[in-house]
């Protein structure tokens, strides 16, 4: 184990790790007051606060995606630094994913007064910033992504902002698929692994003690091109006393990280299919 930074004072919130060890996250300077200044750390040069940028995602060759002043921002290097764009003419855009192949997501206003949508991109340095479009609506949302450019994310099908919600798979090729959901929830996939395997939830409104009284129920998800988008709670024993609500992120290997309920209390957890569980998916 290896301490980041040892200075008490600061407050530090990592959130992005690559396969090299660098890592991204926060640093809270005045506890409490949840202002956070970016920060890129790797074992050579320490720790670099990066100042009013804001770095959202590393990928394995060290390019950061992430803000500065509202604009989205590739750095290939520190002093090749790339402003990816916008939908829309006042160029503003959030970035929130890159790739090892150095593709990207995010969102942008798509049009130029309000209100108006919100739509997923996706960006490449051959195409540059493409509109993904929606699945019917004005807003969608582009979560994830894998190394073959397949995203994923949520977009309204009908109504406005709070207006019905379903996950979708996005490519170059075949454009904006709806992945479905389940008893007619709202769905949302937040991450794909290079397999085409997507995950995420489904959530519907409930009053319930057994989920503390929160105001949604969420149930986590595991989409294929195969079997279609199925409840992870019907790959566990319904005796263990887990419920499987939230899934956030797979792997290449299709571990699946997420959040649910053991005997009623929050927690996190780690699925591992077994052997014979599923069959080996290819996009």
């Amino acid at each position: 184990m290896q301490e980041l930074y040892l200075d008490t004072r600061v407050d530090l919130f990592p959130w992005k790790i690559n396969n090299v060890g660098q890592v991204l996250g926060g640093a809270e300077f005045e506890k409490g007051t949840g202002y956070k200044q970016s920060f890129l750390w790797d074992s050579t040069r320490g720790i670099e606060y990066c100042g009013d940028r804001f770095l959202a995602d590393i990928n394995d060759s060290g390019q950061i995606v992430g803000q500065i002043e509202g604009r989205a921002t590739l750095w290939n290097s520190p002093n090749d630094i790339q402003n990816l764009g916008s939908l829309n003419k006042k160029g503003e855009a959030r970035v929130t994913r890159i790739n090892n192949v150095g593709q990207a997501i995010g969102n942008s206003s798509s049009c130029q007064t309000w209100p108006c949508g919100s739509h997923g991109f996706f960006w490449d340095k051959d195409s540059g910033m493409t509109d993904i479009g929606t699945l019917g609506s004005n807003y969608s949302w582009a979560y994830g992504m894998n190394d073959l450019g397949q995203v994923v994310g949520s977009s309204t099908v009908r109504g406005g902002f709070y207006g019905e919600r379903r996950a979708f798979l996005w490519d170059k090729t075949r454009g904006m698929q709806n992945l479905g959901t389940l008893d007619d929830r709202d769905s949302y996939a937040i991450d794909i692994n290079n397999r085409g395997q997507a995950i995420g939830w489904v959530v519907s409104y409930v009053e319930n003690e057994q989920y503390e009284n929160e105001q949604y129920e969420y149930r986590a998800f595991l989409w294929d091109k195969t079997f279609g988008l199925q409840d992870l709670n019907q790959f566990i024993d319904p005796n263990a006393g887990w419920i499987l609500s939230r899934a956030r992120a797979i792997n290449q290997k299709g571990w699946i990280l997420g959040a649910g309920f053991f005997n009623g209390n929050k927690c996190n957890f780690l699925l591992i299919p077994q052997a014979g569980d599923r069959p080996s998916e290819q996009p």
